[in-house]
């Protein structure tokens, strides 16, 4: 649950002020769900795009930079 939050909490600051759109995929096999979400949000900037999932990385100007990492720790914990 907390991945999904932070997630969309990602997403929805991506996107800022402006008008925008957040897209939940779904994909289903016989042995796992795969999920991704995409936003319309400024992305993710070329330089930090290969660290973005280590802690204290951020593009944000008041971001922590745990937010992905904690997510990805999480699913990695779940098998993911």
């Amino acid at each position: 649950e907390i991945v999904f939050i932070n997630l969309i909490l990602n997403s929805i600051q991506a996107i800022g002020d402006k008008p925008g759109i957040i897209s939940i995929y779904v994909e289903e096999d016989k042995s796992s769900i795969k999920i991704r979400i995409e936003d319309t949000g400024k992305g993710v900037p070329e330089d930090i795009l290969d660290r973005i999932f280590e802690p204290l990385v951020t593009n944000k100007e008041k971001g922590t930079g745990l937010g992905l990492s904690t997510c990805k720790n999480i699913i990695e914990q779940h098998g993911g």
